[in-house]
């Protein structure tokens, strides 16, 4: 087999896994109650997405999720998922979709001090959980709409860890 056929056929087996992954959701949880950390099954960040490269025909790049540009869409069914903060200079953003009412998005699992911000559509910060150590890390918002929302998650002073993001919705 040709090195450019293995190439390709390497590219196609990377995105069916992240797409088995991203379309796998966790256990609705009733009303507002967050689902315990141990069923949350999904791993939606690899650290690296495939995006389209502008500049060969027929070829991907690996892209980060570290900005708004880049997040990494959470799919309106998926309540929880792992990820992991996996260098000092890295960033999580993950693209969400929240309902009109209480919502919560809590980080937990932490074996270092990560922070959680929470911006709107325009990118603006209205939300955030900054406490030391690891302690679980909770926004609650209440949004008069639904709509879209970025959560943002990165190391305090370059610390790194694996975290588990929930999301109870109304």
């Amino acid at each position: 087999m040709q090195r450019s056929h293995r190439i390709k056929w390497f590219s196609v087996m990377i995105v069916v896994a992240l797409s088995i992954c991203l379309f796998s959701g966790c256990p609705d949880a009733p009303g507002n109650e967050d689902p315990p950390p141990e069923s949350c099954s999904n791993d939606l960040d690899d650290g690296y997405m495939f995006v389209p490269n502008e500049y060969f025909i027929n070829s991907w790049v690996f892209v980060h999720n570290d900005d708004f540009e880049h997040a990494k869409v959470v799919p309106d069914d998926m309540n929880c998922w792992n990820a992991s903060i996996s260098s000092d200079i890295d960033r999580d953003v993950f693209k969400i979709s929240l309902k009109a009412g209480h919502n919560r998005i809590r980080m937990t699992n932490l074996t270092n001090d990560l922070e959680l911000y929470l911006h709107n559509s325009s990118e603006w910060q209205i939300g955030s959980s900054t406490l030391g150590g690891t302690l679980d890390e909770v926004i609650d918002i209440t949004p008069p709409e639904d709509g879209d929302y970025y959560i943002v998650v990165f190391g305090y002073q370059s610390s790194m860890s694996d975290y588990i993001i929930i999301v109870s919705r109304p």
